[in-house]
């Protein structure tokens, strides 16, 4: 039998559900909308990123210390080089910039710290590093820190306040350590 009630119920039933389907989608587009404003949306970390896609020094190994015991697997060698040139490239565009712009996937917290005191006290600075030599002096047995040298690095930098520019030829004593999975220098001190 026909029963005009359970009709009815039925059409506001699904009509309730429809309008309750309505509200939810409603609240959480809102809810998302709200979480995804406020903040400034620029990741520094990105950004460094992206710019670092055109800093492509030459990098090359020499042969290791003669009396360096163990050796280092090709793979781990390019990954501290990789890692390595990634680190000057972050450092150069946080010179230039004035403020860090990812030191502390490339750094440890004490050098961190350091680099950011000179970058609060100088004048920004363009550097663009050309060439890196590197020869391995030491690896730990577990593979977890590296000594190397850096030899005749070759750098031109510009002050951007003055607009001068000169080269810099200088050699570096490097300490980098495995942290989280990724080779971040740990000391990196300037020889000449």
């Amino acid at each position: 039998m026909y029963n005009p009630i359970q009709r009815k119920q039925r059409w506001l039933y699904a009509g309730l559900t429809l309008v309750g389907l309505v509200f939810t989608v409603l609240a959480i587009s809102n809810l998302l909308v709200y979480f995804k404003t406020g903040a400034d949306q620029t990741n520094i970390y990105d950004l460094g990123l992206n710019l670092l896609k055109d800093h492509q020094p030459e990098i090359r190994w020499l042969p290791d210390d003669s009396g360096m015991i163990g050796k280092i697997n090709e793979y781990v060698r390019d990954e501290i080089a990789d890692s390595y040139s990634d680190a000057w490239g972050i450092l150069n565009l946080s010179l230039a910039e004035g403020r860090d712009l990812g030191l502390r996937e490339n750094f440890l917290e004490k050098k961190v710290k350091l680099i950011n005191e000179q970058i609060t006290s100088s004048y920004p600075v363009l550097r663009n590093d050309l060439n890196h030599l590197l020869k391995l002096h030491f690896i730990s047995l577990d593979r977890q820190v590296v000594s190397f040298s850096d030899l005749n690095v070759v750098s031109v930098i510009t002050n951007l306040d003055s607009q001068v520019t000169y080269s810099d030829t200088s050699s570096y004593k490097v300490v980098m350590t495995l942290d989280d999975g990724k080779w971040r220098i740990n000391k990196m001190v300037r020889g000449n």
